[in-house]
């Protein structure tokens, strides 16, 4: 069943772990969270290297029942300020 809610959430921040499909992410706030990435995602595994930091990033994300990290949709870098 797939339902559409509008706009996907997305957050920002720097890339600072990468393990095969799995990726830490560092936010502007100070927080940590761990994405694991979608089937659906719009990139692969081995993309997400050159995403690491000093780059920053924007993840959108669903939430990943039963799981211990997000699941992320697309990520890319975000064009510098």
């Amino acid at each position: 069943m797939q339902r559409d809610e509008g706009p996907v959430p997305h957050i920002s921040g720097y890339i600072t772990v990468v393990q095969e499909s799995r990726f830490r992410l560092s936010t502007l706030d100070g927080r940590s969270i761990l994405f694991l990435l979608d089937r659906r995602a719009s990139i692969e595994p081995q993309d997400l290297p050159a995403l690491l930091s000093p780059r920053r990033v924007r993840v959108d994300f669903a939430e990943a029942p039963k799981r211990k990290a997000l699941a992320a949709l697309d990520v890319r870098a975000e064009a510098a300020a």
